[in-house]
């Protein structure tokens, strides 16, 4: 074990050299963390400003794809819809003449940028089919970093004046095309030389100055997937996100020879599961993650797609992750093909083929209940989980015969559709029945903090033989029962206790080069930032 005064000397020098110990908070007093939660809901403007084969002409290369000339309308609607960001893929290849971007296309990105800007809307704008230039590989390292550098050495400095809204992204899927690995996390090769790339272009994007300087930089791993558990890394700059594209589940979303089906508790598992090792590797740990592409192509089932989408933004809304819908204005034809038809709004009418998929989207990120990082798997005890039970006309659910050990700080969570229900405490040896009311209710989660049980309990809560949850009289469908230990102070890795671990995540967050997940858990003595005593007072807890 590393000796507790060899600790606090490496921090002591941490202050030294750099200085300060504060938390620095983003630009416009919010942390990187903040913009993304901020973004709500995005939608792509794909197909358009990212095809590719119609020449260098701006005009006739937007509409190459889709036939149709983006105006403001369009992004007005998307913006009605409650999308309060939109993502502008472009593709730049075919608009550079001896290594400079024509500045026509300059003119015309910016115009597009500035609908979504002036309708105080987040826009994230990218390089994207740009797989000739560059390319994640040993052999093509030093011409695919020169070629992404003169990319933003032009770009960045465009719109180096432009606020917190604007959000640049260093590339869309990099990968080795026609490569086995191509739609994978990647082999140690392309991770690293993608670890190299993001890293080049943030730099190059920061040398700028202006507001580059604190600007949000989304960066991706091999295609944009979800991130191997290893070999990946992201540049080490405070004001990054991860940046991933997750067609999934994939027979459901993408393979248009896949199901059309969607909704099972195996499938909400198995999206739940993927999103929450996002939510612990990168979250938690401070760094934001955007979904930037998402969508499940059409396959004549609009109700199956429906579901998809609701539970999708929300699950995802509830890990703090911002989902950003892929819309490339192609749906099917019935028996026509299946394959990548991810439109929602048509463009030529300026109305929406899916208004459901567009409701269920904004209804899920609605209902989302943020993950509480104090109640993750070390703070969470789940009593009742599985088959919703509907209750009605007063009736109650026994949600265990052996009431929890309970104590100051602790509460009942209740997950819940319909009215908020009750919880009941029952002392069947004196027929005693205690009828508890929520102390707060929101997002479809009933709280009964135990302060409330105790004071509603006639005989006090540990005289008590069982718990159950009760509809008030109209209908209430039952979730998940979990009892919410409190969280202790200083425990910003949420594994349930404080040790060197928690001190180590301080010291990162102190020195300025990365954000603890939680500020209020961090900050251990109430100063406003996490700072030298933060990281002793962790450190003595470990010593106990």
């Amino acid at each position: 074990m590393i000796k507790f005064k060899n600790i606090i000397s490496a921090a002591v020098a941490a202050v030294i050299t750099l200085n300060s110990l504060s938390f620095t908070a983003f630009a416009a007093d919010k942390t990187p963390q903040q913009i993304v939660e901020d973004m709500r809901l995005g939608w792509n403007l794909g197909n358009t400003l990212d095809s590719f084969g119609g020449g260098s002409d701006p005009t006739a290369a937007e509409n190459y794809w889709v036939h149709v000339i983006t105006d403001k309308k369009m992004i007005d609607d998307v913006k009605a819809q409650g999308f309060n960001t939109i993502r502008v893929p472009v593709t730049w290849y075919e608009k550079i003449t001896d290594g400079k971007i024509n500045e026509n296309w300059l003119k015309r990105v910016k115009e597009v940028v500035d609908y979504g800007i002036d309708n105080n809307m987040y826009v994230i704008l990218n390089t994207h089919h740009e797989t000739a230039g560059i390319v994640p590989s040993y052999e093509k390292a030093g011409s695919s970093e020169a070629y992404l550098r003169n990319l933003w050495s032009q770009i960045a400095p465009y719109f180096k004046d432009y606020d917190y809204h604007l959000i640049f992204e260093t590339m869309n899927e990099p990968r080795i095309e026609g490569s086995e690995e191509q739609w994978t996390n990647g082999t140690e090769e392309t991770r690293y030389v993608i670890n190299k790339l993001n890293a080049a272009a943030v730099e190059e994007i920061r040398k700028t100055g202006g507001n580059n300087s604190t600007r949000l930089v989304m960066c991706p791993g091999n295609a944009a997937a979800v991130p191997a558990a290893s070999g990946f890394e992201l540049p080490n700059d405070k004001y990054i996100a991860l940046s991933v594209h997750n067609y999934a589940p994939v027979g459901f979303a993408l393979d248009k020879d896949g199901t059309a089906q969607w909704g099972s508790e195996a499938d909400k598992t198995e999206m739940n599961a993927w999103m929450k090792d996002l939510y612990f590797r990168f979250v938690s740990k401070g760094t934001p993650v955007i979904i930037g592409e998402m969508g499940a192509t059409d396959k004549l089932n609009t109700s199956a797609r429906e579901i998809w989408a609701k539970y999708y933004a929300q699950t995802a809304k509830s890990y703090g992750i911002t989902c950003v819908v892929w819309d490339n204005n192609v749906i099917s034809a019935s028996g026509g093909d299946f394959g990548e038809h991810y439109g929602l709004y048509n463009r030529s009418s300026h109305s929406w083929y899916y208004p459901g998929i567009v409701k269920a989207l904004n209804d899920g990120v609605d209902a989302a209940v943020p993950f509480d990082g104090g109640s993750s798997d070390a703070y969470t005890t789940v009593l009742f989980s599985g088959e919703n039970v509907s209750l009605s006309n007063w009736a109650t659910q026994v949600i265990t015969g052996n009431i929890p050990v309970l104590s100051p700080g602790y509460k009942i969570a209740v997950e819940f559709d319909g009215e908020t229900p009750c919880i009941v405490m029952q002392n069947y040896n004196i027929k005693e029945w205690n009828v508890i009311e929520a102390d707060k209710a929101e997002k479809n989660v009933a709280y009964f903090n135990y302060e409330s049980i105790e004071a509603g309990c006639k005989t006090g809560y540990a005289n008590q033989n069982q718990m159950l949850v009760m509809a008030k009289g109209n209908t209430s469908i039952i979730n998940k029962v979990s009892v919410i230990a409190p969280h202790k102070n200083g425990d910003v890795t949420n594994d349930g206790v404080v040790d060197r671990y928690d001190a180590r995540e301080m010291i990162v967050c102190a020195c300025g080069l990365g954000s603890v997940f939680s500020m209020f858990y961090g900050d251990m003595d109430g100063s406003g930032s996490v700072d030298l005593i933060d990281i002793i007072a962790a450190l003595k807890a470990e010593q106990k």
